[in-house]
């Protein structure tokens, strides 16, 4: 029987010890484990801070996107406002050309029939007209060559090349200033 009891003795120590050396492995696990957790507390806390700050970085981006958009806008209305005024002027300068064309053709007639028809003082007279509104009106020298298309007058291109020089810049019949890249040059 003490054999017996002995043995079981034996058996139960080394029960208890497997059981011992099973609870030190489960308690080590436990310590790897706590400190895995700690590690991921430690990296959820970093990616909270990193969403912020994404987070304020995306609403700054979102505001300076919102603010391009607008200058985008702006931008597109400026250049459609200017595609307009060069439109305008590009009719403005046809027309221009047109009436000069029309003149000059006029003028040719008249100078055949007055040819025709001999030195008729009306026919002179009318001439001289058509003549005098292709002069300029500022020296009365030249043909006109040149427009300011602020006001659509007409004068030949030393005047206007004086009135840049000198800085005198106004139309000599309205008075209306006029920049540089207001005067345009006209083929009659």
């Amino acid at each position: 029987m003490t054999a017996v009891m002995k043995r079981q003795s034996d058996m139960q120590l080394d029960q208890i010890r497997k059981l011992e050396e099973r609870e030190r492995n489960l308690n080590m696990q436990m310590a790897t484990l706590e400190r895995e957790q700690a590690l991921l507390n430690t990296s959820v806390g970093l990616h909270k801070s990193k969403l912020q700050e994404f987070s304020q970085q995306n609403t700054g981006y979102k505001e300076k996107l919102t603010r391009q958009e607008e200058r985008l806008t702006e931008l597109q209305g400026m250049v459609k406002e200017r595609t307009e005024a060069y439109e305008n002027e590009a009719h403005a300068r046809r027309r221009l050309v047109e009436e000069t064309e029309a003149m000059k053709r006029r003028l040719e007639e008249q100078a055949k029939a007055e040819a025709s028809a001999g030195e008729n003082s009306e026919a002179a007279k009318q001439a001289a007209r058509y003549l005098k509104l292709l002069k300029c009106t500022a020296c009365d020298l030249n043909f006109k060559s040149h427009v300011i298309m602020r006001c659509m007058h007409v004068f030949c291109k030393p005047c206007m090349d004086n009135q840049l020089e000198y800085r005198q810049r106004k139309c000599p019949t309205c008075r209306e200033n006029f920049g540089a890249k207001d005067v345009k040059e006209i083929y009659l």
